[in-house]
């Protein structure tokens, strides 16, 4: 089950007034930014987990004090918060820093920052796959191929993992 955390948030300016911004957004940079909501969650899940799917340019991120991690931009990360979450009034808090100038600005390029893209809670079982990573190898000049499929999991599930070549099974 999954949780949209989306919408309205507080938003301010280095550490000027908190107004209301709704997430996702985007803004020409100011250098420091901070997001914050306040949040309840379902606490019959065994983990939970709190995701964004796009920050920048750089973020913390923090559930009720407790610094969750470091964010780089446009990329997704996911948080196991089970533990820091409460069932009632989470604060969540986003610290936002955008691009320095060794980078930019610079002419013909609007530099910007923000939540730019969703925020969920996401709801899963005690054991769960959390990525599956596909690796080739390539041989006899692009002929042949070799295949590795490392599974990342919680636990000692049990799964099955078929290839299939032109709609045959590969032994």
């Amino acid at each position: 089950m999954i949780k949209s955390l989306s919408g309205e948030w507080k938003y301010r300016i280095g550490k000027g007034a908190w107004t209301q911004i709704s997430v996702p957004f985007s803004a020409l940079a100011v250098g420091h930014s901070e997001c914050m909501r306040f949040f309840d969650i379902d606490k019959s899940a065994p983990t939970v987990l709190l995701k964004f799917d796009g920050i920048t340019y750089k973020g913390k991120i923090y559930l009720n004090d407790t610094l969750l991690g470091t964010t780089l931009p446009y990329s997704e990360y996911t948080f196991d918060i089970t533990r820091i979450v409460k069932e009632k009034d989470n604060l969540l808090l986003v610290e936002i820093e955008d691009i320095d100038t060794a980078f930019g600005p610079s002419e013909g390029w609007e530099n910007y920052g923000g939540i730019i893209r969703d925020v969920s809670v996401i709801y899963k079982e005690k054991d769960y796959i959390k990525d599956v990573y596909f690796t080739k190898n390539l041989t006899n000049h692009y002929r042949d191929a070799q295949y590795c499929v490392e599974v990342c999991q919680t636990s000692s599930l049990f799964y099955r993992v078929s290839l299939f070549h032109n709609g045959n099974l590969v032994d």
